[in-house]
């Protein structure tokens, strides 16, 4: 898991047995979801706690 920045939308080419949801949506509005229990994927929780940490000690 990682925090990518200035990407652009291009094409997708998943693997047959992923199966990928995109949603665009702001930073503190994931952090609001996991808070809230409605993202419960554990590396996404994960990564989110992480950020959320990182940026209280005032990382990226």
């Amino acid at each position: 898991v990682y925090l990518a920045t200035g990407l652009t939308r291009g094409a997708a080419a998943p693997e047959h047995t992923e199966d990928l949801r995109l949603c665009k949506m702001p930073l503190e509005a994931v952090f609001a979801e996991v808070e809230a229990g409605r993202i419960t994927d554990s590396m996404t929780v994960a990564a989110t706690y992480k950020l959320m940490m990182l940026r209280a000690q005032g990382g990226p």
